[in-house]
């Protein structure tokens, strides 16, 4: 009972979400990756908004914070955001201070961190957007941030494409309708 009240919590709060997002996916065409930056009145920490991001997906490409892997990526995120800066990044160094990792596990080759940066200013252990949105800073966990820019990739693995999952979803529907019929009728 526990597990299906958290599933439904989650899918109102996806809900939320998606009626206050301000735009669609655009697709990277380095990578084939899609990208969207989420802007609500609400703000995120940063584990909220790696938590939301996660439970994103988009036509059967599975969601996380966005990571940047080279500058031509950079230049097309900075594109999508107006240059905004405050929007979460996936980045951290919170499991080991200096070491900075991608949520996907990807080599951080790449960094646009502004001058002095990443400083560790008052235990930082996340990545956000910052000057006008064109370089890095790390900060704290319970920073709040209007927003967040999600990345969505195919997962290694992933067999189910998306008009599979919608199936599965009917079909999760009718079965709870008849129980609930049948419950009914007794």
């Amino acid at each position: 009972m526990k597990s299906f009240l958290s599933l439904v919590a989650g899918f109102f709060l996806f809900l939320l979400l998606v009626a206050n997002v301000n735009a669609t996916p655009v697709q990277f065409s380095d990578n084939g990756n899609w990208y969207e930056v989420i802007l609500t009145d609400t703000s995120y920490t940063w584990d909220s908004a790696n938590n939301i991001a996660d439970f994103m997906s988009y036509g059967g490409f599975d969601g996380h914070l966005a990571t940047v892997t080279s500058q031509s990526e950079w230049d097309f995120i900075k594109s999508l955001t107006n240059y905004r800066e405050r929007l979460w990044l996936g980045g951290t160094d919170r499991y080991t201070e200096g070491t900075w990792t991608w949520v996907t596990g990807e080599a951080f080759a790449f960094s646009a961190w502004a001058s002095g940066e990443p400083n560790n200013l008052n235990n930082e252990d996340f990545l956000e957007t910052w000057q006008s949105g064109n370089t890095w800073n790390d900060i704290y966990l319970t920073r709040q941030n209007p927003g967040f820019i999600i990345e969505f990739e195919e997962s290694p693995g992933s067999a189910v494409p998306e008009p599979s999952s919608m199936i599965l979803l009917g079909a999760g529907m009718i079965g709870l309708a008849g129980m609930t019929r049948r419950k009914l009728k007794k």
